[in-house]
């Protein structure tokens, strides 16, 4: 990965010994809320065809941004730099494709937002709405779990 910025130009690499051994298969799942060093962890992967990427296009935040305090209590952000992919693609406002698309349905979405608005209101009652998701089916994760058992098969002969 790459940080461009106006003064500064530094390359990250990973290091030696490989965390995930290159024979084992990864599926990473995304969606919109995918963002900043998820992204650039996905993508990188994604430009070394380390990973397949499953879900919905990610947010697209691939600025360096500085907070400087000012007088009486202001600041101001200012973006210092962006991060580029090991091709030299820059997510910033872009985001990243996943290989295999799988959108959310707007029943889902509902039902997420529903479930985060309960557990929001009522944290101690987590375990209570854990009935609400026995019965509905993430399609997305569904999807990555099929993916990585087709790769495992193929793998495994």
């Amino acid at each position: 990965v790459k940080v461009k910025g106006k003064a500064e130009y530094e390359v990250y690499k990973s290091q030696e010994p490989v965390f995930v051994p290159k024979h084992i298969p990864i599926v990473i799942l995304v969606n919109q809320a995918t963002a900043s060093a998820a992204e650039i962890f996905t993508g990188s992967l994604k430009d070394y065809n380390r990973a397949i990427v499953v879900g919905e296009k990610t947010f697209g935040k691939g600025c360096v941004q500085n907070i400087f305090t000012l007088p009486y209590g202001y600041a101001v952000k200012l973006t210092t730099a962006y991060y580029y992919l090991p091709k030299g693609e820059c997510i910033q406002g872009k985001g990243i494709k996943p290989d295999i698309e799988v959108k959310l349905s707007k029943k889902d979405k509902e039902f997420l937002k529903k479930l985060k608005e309960k557990e929001k209101e009522n944290p101690e009652k987590i375990l209570e709405y854990k009935k609400l998701r026995e019965n509905y089916v993430d399609e997305q994760l569904k999807k990555a779990m099929e993916v990585l058992d087709k790769k495992l098969e193929e793998i495994n002969g």
